[in-house]
């Protein structure tokens, strides 16, 4: 129950933020773009191999496409490493409440989750 209060105040301090609908704007870009890149993975997960069979002869198609795919992982993650917001809480207001220590520490790591893009959506 304690963690379920601690999400709507989460809820409405983004909600009530000045730069709610700037962000609720951004959401909406962002989710046409995974859309748009869905559609073209989906477009590639059916024509790669004639793709790649017409690039180039010597490799196999798998082989190409997984060595790419291993690049590809580790350029994102270290992008995503160096990009990504640390998630913070405002503690002073939980502080004269009677809420564990360990409560607001795992509501705190455990927040990241709810978020599709694995990091807060509130303003800077």
């Amino acid at each position: 129950m304690l963690i379920v209060n601690l999400i709507k105040q989460e809820w409405k301090k983004d909600y009530r933020a000045q730069g709610f609908y700037k962000n609720l704007a951004v959401s909406l870009m962002l989710s046409l773009f995974v859309l748009y890149m869905a559609a073209v993975f989906l477009f590639l997960g059916f024509s790669l191999n004639d793709i790649l069979e017409k690039a180039d002869n010597t490799f196999n198609p798998t082989e190409i496409f997984n060595s790419a795919m291993l690049h590809l992982m580790f350029i994102g993650l270290t992008f995503r490493f160096f990009m990504q917001q640390l998630n913070t809480l405002n503690l002073p207001p939980y502080q004269i409440l009677p809420i564990k220590r360990s409560t607001l520490i795992n509501f705190l790591l455990l927040k990241s989750l709810i978020s599709p893009a694995n990091q807060p959506n509130s303003c800077p």
